[in-house]
């Protein structure tokens, strides 16, 4: 068994190289107030495993929710740029009377 985290840690950050991407691969109940938990790091591709308290599992959960949230907003605002991008088109393509029935 790992040994419990030292509550100074950040649980999602790295212990090698300090990426802020770690992700949890397994999990284990350990007791009533502890889990061990696989962390993997994406950037270095260490692998190792931590004893947290449920406040730190918390932590943990919500810092992946918010990273999730992120790549939703970054994904929506990439399809509002395409979006945008293939109307100006069409616009353009209008006024140009580039446009042909046979086009639909």
């Amino acid at each position: 068994m790992a040994e419990p985290v030292d509550k100074r840690a950040q649980v999602h950050i790295c212990s090698a190289c300090a990426s802020p991407l770690v992700q949890p691969q397994d999990w284990t109940h350990v007791d009533d107030e502890h889990w061990e938990v696989t962390l993997r790091c994406p950037e270095c591709f260490e692998s190792y495993a931590m004893v947290l308290t449920q406040e730190d599992v918390n932590a943990l959960s919500y810092s992946l929710e918010e990273g999730f949230q992120s790549l939703l907003d970054a994904v929506d605002q990439l399809d509002r740029e395409a979006f945008e991008a293939e109307c100006q088109q069409f616009i353009e393509a209008v006024w140009s009377n580039n446009i042909y029935p046979m086009d639909f």
